[in-house]
């Protein structure tokens, strides 16, 4: 590893950082929990909450994109005013 991040010219870096900007990458991407949870061994989704914040963000990015599309919220007017549990 230690060839890797001189090659990168990145300073030094553990497994354990490598591992977490992976986590959050894929949060920042939309896996759920438990997907992270699955791919980082994770027996317990516990262990992956501190990447909620990140997960919570993109879904709220999602919510906020489905009116464009064709999905509304109860409150919205539209065409076709889905309710949204």
């Amino acid at each position: 590893m230690a060839e890797a991040v001189k090659a990168a010219h990145i300073g030094p870096t553990t497994f354990h950082e490598l591992r977490h900007s992976a986590a959050s990458r894929w949060a920042r991407l939309g896996l759920s929990l438990a997907e992270i949870a699955a791919q980082l061994g994770h027996a317990d989704v516990r262990m992956t909450q501190r990447y909620a914040h990140l997960c919570q963000k993109t879904l709220a990015d999602k919510v906020r994109a489905m009116p464009s599309l064709g999905i509304f919220c109860a409150a919205q007017e539209g065409p076709s005013a889905a309710t949204v549990q």
